[in-house]
């Protein structure tokens, strides 16, 4: 059997990824998938990474669905200082990698959509959802809020996702971003006064700010900022549980020093979405 090679759009060089998996031997990209599985948590992140910003598009669609299998919200898969300059391919796979987790995540949602065109987006049958997904998508030209809106994604649905944000959800999650070094700062100038002892070393400074910032983010990416969420959502990033006790008394230490420290408030932050 002769398998031609995929061919992007000569316009708008889209190049839809079913063409690209229908080209490989589902024996190959089964054991490519058993492969994954055996990576560990952080492997998976990282080889996510390099796949996704190097273009390597197969590697970085296998990567995801295993990212997803273990419960890690295409929110947390990117650095936050990556790039996100990204071309009309690159927007394809993040549309595609969303869509998998609320798929998967949600799988009830599907009766809250509309549209049957976007209610096969829900399918579990790969031709159907690719099919549904490259019309959706329509090579970049729809808006990712009309996306949105036509899936009556929730707000922490967005926050799952990368790329399907409608405009307030982009905009608090472009203010979280230009906060993050300053909200940093500070926490760690805040330990810097507490006494070190045997009991709270250096070590242990660094384990409290790493983990008091991270819960400051995920607070940030939560519908009210319950201690529970927010205990969910550090989970998703980090790996780690913790309980809603431990997430409530630190969120509120981190709100205490920052209202002490006078952080500028979200709307005197202007930041702008392309």
């Amino acid at each position: 059997m002769i398998v031609t090679s995929p061919v992007s759009d000569p316009v708008s060089g889209f190049l839809p990824l079913a063409s690209m998996l229908q080209a490989i031997a589902p024996a190959k990209l089964t054991a490519v998938r058993e492969r994954v599985a055996g990576l560990d948590r952080d492997q998976l992140l990282s080889q996510f990474r390099a796949a996704f910003e190097g273009r390597k598009r197969l590697a970085a669609f296998v990567l995801a669905d295993e990212l997803t299998a273990r419960g890690i919200p295409p929110c947390f898969r990117h650095s936050y200082l990556a790039s996100t300059d990204h071309d009309t391919n690159q927007k394809f796979d993040l549309f595609l990698y969303d869509m998998r987790w609320i798929r998967r995540t949600y799988l009830d949602h599907k009766r809250q959509v509309r549209y049957e065109r976007y209610r096969e987006l829900h399918s579990f049958s790969e031709t159907a959802f690719h099919r549904a997904a490259e019309y959706i998508f329509w090579q970049g030209r729809r808006p990712a809020w009309k996306i949105v809106a036509s899936l009556s994604l929730t707000d922490q649905q967005q926050w799952d996702c990368v790329l399907l944000r409608s405009a307030p959800t982009a905009k608090r999650d472009a203010v979280t971003k230009s906060m993050r070094r300053e909200v940093f700062e500070i926490l760690q100038a805040d330990l810097r006064e507490v006494r070190r002892t045997k009991a709270f070393t250096n070590d242990d400074a660094t384990v409290t700010l790493l983990r008091r910032h991270d819960l400051w983010v995920c607070s940030r990416m939560t519908v009210g900022g319950g201690a529970a969420e927010v205990a969910t959502r550090y989970f998703q990033l980090t790996g780690k549980a913790i309980t809603r006790d431990i997430a409530k008394r630190q969120i509120q230490i981190v709100n205490d020093i920052l209202n002490a420290n006078r952080l500028a408030v979200e709307s005197q932050k202007r930041v702008r979405i392309a």
